[in-house]
Order: C-alpha cells, then sequence, then structure tokens
C-alpha cells in the first residue's frame, strides 16, 4: 500500500455525536487515519479502548475558567496502518508519525501562539508532511479571500523554499485555516469532505491522499561495468524482477 488517505478534523470538543461522525466516515472510507484538533480531551479514557485509537497530545496542567482541558490532539488508525507505525512523537500542540519510512507532522497552531513558537515546531523539524490548523490565510494567489497574518504567511513561504516543500493547493478555494505542505517528490492532494450530513463543528473536514512510496531512482546498468557476467546477473538481480532475471541468465549459459 502506497496511498494513505488522512483525515484532519478541528473538532471543537469532542462529543459524543462528533466522534460518531468521525468513526461513521472512517466506516465509509474516507480516510485510513484521523487526525483531531482541540479535542479538549473529552471522553478521553473511552476513546483510549477503541480499536483505532493511536495516541493523543500532551494534556497541559491548566485548564479554562469553565473548568474544561485546553488543546487536545487525538490520531486514530485503522488496524493496518497502525502496524506501519513505527514511532510516535507528541507534544500539546503537535503529533509526528512514522510510517512507511516518513514523518507525518499533524499540528495545531493556535491564534494566540507567538511566532517564534511556531517557527520552532513548523522549521525545526524533519518530515514529509506537515498539515492541520495554521490559522493562516494566503490570499488571492492561493485562492483566499484573507491574507493573514503576514508573519505566518512569510514563515510558511520560508518553509516551502528552504525544505523543499509544496503547498498542496484543494480543488475547490477553501477560506480554510487548515493547510497541509508535503515534499515536492510525493504526490498528495488536499480536500474538503463534502458531507451530506451537517457537519458538527465550524471547521470543515480535510483529507490528504498522499503516495507514500515515491518511484526509486534506478541507475542505468551497463555490461561492461563488470567482466564478470555473474557479477552482472547479482547486480541486475537488485533491480528486476525475477523473469528479468531469467532472461540475463539465458543470456550467459555457460556462466
Amino acid at each position: 500500500m502506497s496511498t494513505v488517505k488522512i483525515g484532519f478534523w478541528n473538532c471543537n470538543g469532542l462529543s459524543y455525536f462528533k466522534w460518531k461522525y468521525a468513526m461513521d466516515l472512517f466506516e465509509n472510507g474516507v480516510y485510513d487515519m484521523l487526525f483531531l484538533a482541540e479535542t479538549w480531551f473529552v471522553g478521553e479514557d473511552n476513546h483510549k479502548k477503541h480499536p483505532y485509537y493511536a495516541f493523543s497530545s500532551v494534556i497541559e496542567a491548566s485548564k479554562r475558567s469553565n473548568g474544561r482541558c485546553n488543546n487536545g490532539m487525538m490520531c486514530l488508525a485503522k488496524p493496518y496502518i497502525k502496524n506501519q507505525i513505527s514511532n510516535v512523537e507528541t507534544t500539546s500542540y503537535t503529533m509526528n508519525v512514522s510510517i512507511f519510512g516518513h514523518n507525518i507532522y499533524a499540528v495545531y497552531f493556535p491564534p494566540s501562539m507567538n511566532i517564534n513558537s511556531v517557527s520552532n515546531f513548523a522549521l525545526n523539524r524533519g518530515y514529509s508532511v506537515l498539515f492541520g490548523d495554521i490559522n493562516t490565510f494566503f490570499g488571492s494567489r492561493f485562492g483566499q479571500k484573507k491574507h493573514r497574518p503576514s508573519n505566518m504567511v512569510e514563515l510558511f513561504e520560508d518553509l516551502v523554499h528552504m525544505h523543499g516543500m509544496v503547498h498542496v493547493r484543494p480543488g475547490l478555494n477553501l477560506e480554510t485555516p487548515d493547510h497541509a505542505f508535503c515534499k515536492a517528490d510525493l504526490t498528495a492532494t488536499w480536500e474538503f469532505y463534502d458531507s451530506s450530513e451537517p457537519v458538527p463543528s465550524d471547521h470543515v473536514l480535510m483529507v490528504l491522499k498522499v503516495n507514500l512510496a515515491p518511484a526509486p531512482i534506478v541507475d542505468i546498468l551497463s555490461y561492461d561495468n563488470h567482466s564478470e557476467p555473474v557479477e552482472n546477473i547479482v547486480e541486475i538481480s537488485e533491480y528486476f524482477s525475477p523473469a528479468a532475471v531469467r532472461s540475463a541468465i539465458n543470456d550467459y549459459p555457460d556462466s
């Protein structure tokens, strides 16, 4: 499997109805993996028992005046995806998961986060994909009416140029603060899920489809590189199918 469908949704509190909405989309094949932001850690103990639960972000000690927790991110994945996870790292605002040899970096940067913190999270990490709610709008060049905040726009433009990333543009123009950036050698799309039901949040649910197995660069082989045919056959076997190897062997019946 190389193409993975990864959902991202700022759910603004993971109530029972929002949890059910998210899980129903799993069963309908909308995504293989889902990152939730601003869960506020609602129902966390129950959600951890679900077979799709993978891990959550760090719970902050401070709480708002209404008594609920701040922030909260959660990663959910179908079992065959969970089996491919080799490493996870979390903070209060980020989740980094290694899968199929790539680091997938989901983020939630609230409007109150200072630019130095965002820079540390975004520019000082190694990843193949960064996506999530960055509370930034990129203006008409990106099909958005808003263009703000300017320091965040500049930071993510630096990300594109400094790290060889592509800012993945949705097929439809969206006034969404959710964005996706992928390494240039990956093929990806970033689209909102057009639900037939009312979305139980003020954020749309976004789905990133990304091919995590870019075509390898294969050296052009020459039979003149080695004097011994057997060496050629061994080298060929590292690159080609068994049928191709058998064909090469037939060229050297006495070897």
